[in-house]
Order: C-alpha cells, then structure tokens, then sequence
C-alpha cells in the first residue's frame, strides 16, 4: 500500500511582493518535488496580526501534517501557535524566527549577519566621514531591527556616519520617495543607502 500524501500549510506573510510571490512558488514547487499535497496562503493586505491569526484558527480546524509560517508580529504568534503543537502538529518558522521553545525548526536568514555584509559592503565603496542613511523601521519587526543593527556595526566600525534613518519601507512608494526626498534634501552629501526591504 502506498502512503497518503502528507497535507501541510504554508501561512505567509502576504503576497504583495516579489520576495512573497517567490516564495510562494518555492512552496508549491517543493509540495511537487517531495509528493506533499500543500497550500500556501496569505493575508489579502500582507500586514495585520488579526488576519493571519484567523487564517491559523482555520488551518487548525482542517489539521494538516505540518505548519509552515512566516509570522507578521512574532511577540504576538506563540500562543495560536501552541494549539498546533498540542495537537502533535510540527510547526516551522520561516523567514521570521521567534524564540519559542516549540517550533521544531526555522528557516531564513541571519538577519544581523546579512545586515553587517550589507554594511561591509556600501563601507567598502565609501571613505570615514561619508553619510550614509539606512531605509527601515525596526518597530515590531525583528528582521528589519536586526538588519539595522549588523548595517550600524559594519559602517560605524569603517567610520561612515549615519545621518538619518527610520523611514517606513513599507508605505506606500510615494511616500518612501517623498521620505527619501527629505533626507536627501536634509544631507546633500550623504553618499550611500542600506534598505531593509526592496
């Protein structure tokens, strides 16, 4: 006899990028390479908290072989996710890792590492003293702070000075554009960019 395939769910964080869409794909052509009858969904608007916990209420109620989520908030996803693992339902993390003592693995990056290559990398253009401006905001996302954080010691540790930062890459793009035009126009000397997100 053969064994039934195994269901899993892939929850993202939205598919309103690229970086999303792709992902996505990567699911749906994994689920065909390994024979595993998987989903992948998202939240329509790709932001909010309450979306995606009614989008683990429902995928809790149809009890699939295994969880693979990206979460939007992580302070906020432990607790949904702890009905997963009282039901023997293996939880994986990916792209966003949250410190919870249940998830059987994570899957992404090394957000402070890539953001310290980033960093190494404009330094390596640049000569101390240059300003340089970092796009992202670290508020309740744990990828974009970290990612800040390894930017600042590789350029602080070459000399570059960070003039300004904080702009929401996440706005819509006139508004990043209009946030970059103010910086731009508040340092006419800065020299270079790190962005958290595309």
């Amino acid at each position: 006899l053969s064994a039934e395939k195994p269901n899993v769910t892939v929850v993202l964080k939205g598919l309103n990028s690229e970086y999303w869409e792709l992902m996505a794909a990567g699911a749906r052509k994994g689920f065909e390479d390994f024979g595993i009858n998987g989903k992948v969904i998202a939240p329509s608007d790709g932001s909010t908290v309450e979306e995606q916990d009614r989008f683990l209420e429902q995928v809790l109620m149809e009890s699939p072989d295994g969880l693979i989520i990206a979460p939007i908030y992580p302070d906020n996803i432990s607790s949904p996710l702890e009905d997963f693992v009282e039901q023997d339902i293996p939880v994986i993390l990916l792209d966003t890792d949250v410190t919870w003592e249940d998830k059987t693995a994570y899957v992404g990056t090394d957000n402070i590492a890539l953001g310290r290559r980033a960093g190494a990398l404009l330094g390596s253009q640049l000569q101390p003293g240059n300003e340089v401006a970092i796009l992202g905001v670290d508020t309740n996302s744990p990828v974009a702070s970290d990612r800040i954080k390894g930017a600042k010691i590789s350029l602080q540790s070459v000399g570059i000075e960070i003039v300004a930062e904080g702009v929401d890459v996440f706005s819509e793009p006139l508004q990043v554009k209009e946030d970059l035009k103010t910086i731009l126009d508040e340092h006419p000397n800065l020299k270079g960019i790190i962005a958290t997100n595309d």
